[in-house]
């Protein structure tokens, strides 16, 4: 039986056994059980749009761009960047966030709250030049096609971010989890999956926090500040609360507030 690959291995090893080096991406999953189903395709597609998946995405990025307007840069935005920037927002797309850093994907595995699953990394090398997302119109997408996309939102920079983009399924029909055929999606490509046990979250997280790849590094500005205070809190080891504390002298009682829990 083959040893299920943990993602110590990806990170003593993260070029594979065969050496064969490349653009790998990643994709990090708090919940082992998850599939690599984008977020548009979790649910069924509503009847008033006669379950046509093309009807819903195309009602839904006007939505967006008419609604979202007064926040949308001046200039018009292409409909990838649209799906770009509603990814980063909780817009339902047919994206999936990747990244060109594992430990970003392991952030994402270990995520806080989420310690009684396993998570898994997924690393991908798709090594076939014909997966290159070349400007196609939504309507042209077959098959699944990565994509680099532009710095139009700083999420993107921070988490080194690539999206794979996926064909909408037929009339009336599900989206079958990108997992069932990632591996035969061309034929160069290469996938593996490597799991992180839910007892080894806490301690994968304060490595990668030593590391500056947390809260702080993974969302720039005040989400990310609030985020990591809030984690920092709930570990009782709040260093940024420590060093303001200290320089503002406040009567923070650190047997209370700092202590490490065992």
């Amino acid at each position: 039986m083959k040893r299920r690959a943990n993602v110590s291995d990806l990170l003593e090893h993260p070029i594979p056994k065969f050496g064969f080096d490349g653009n790998y991406i990643y994709r990090g999953q708090a919940d082992a059980s998850w599939k690599l189903t984008p977020s548009l395709f979790r649910r069924p597609c509503p009847k008033r749009f006669g379950e046509d998946w093309s009807s819903l995405e195309r009602a839904t990025l006007r939505s967006f761009k008419r609604i979202g307007k007064p926040y949308l840069p001046d200039r018009g935005l292409s409909d990838i960047e649209l799906l770009t920037l509603g990814q980063h927002h909780g817009l339902p797309t047919r994206l999936l966030d990747w990244t060109e850093n594992p430990l970003v994907a392991c952030f994402f595995a270990a995520a806080p709250g989420t310690d009684d699953t396993d998570g898994v990394v997924w690393q991908f090398l798709p090594y076939d030049r014909s997966l290159d997302y070349e400007g196609e119109e939504l309507t042209e997408i077959t098959k699944p096609k990565i994509i680099y996309p532009d710095h139009i939102h700083d999420r993107v920079v921070q988490q080194q971010g690539v999206f794979t983009i996926h064909p909408l399924p037929k009339v009336g029909k599900a989206f079958k989890p990108f997992d069932s055929s990632i591996k035969k999606v061309a034929p160069l490509v290469y996938a593996e999956k490597y799991s992180i046990s839910a007892k080894e979250k806490e301690r994968l997280r304060s490595d990668l926090d030593l590391l500056g790849v947390n809260y702080r590094s993974v969302y720039p500005g005040l989400d990310g500040v609030g985020r990591q205070l809030g984690w920092e809190i709930e570990r009782d080891t709040s260093q940024m609360l420590a060093i303001t504390s200290s320089v503002f002298e406040w009567d923070i009682d650190d047997a209370d507030l700092f202590k490490h829990r065992g």
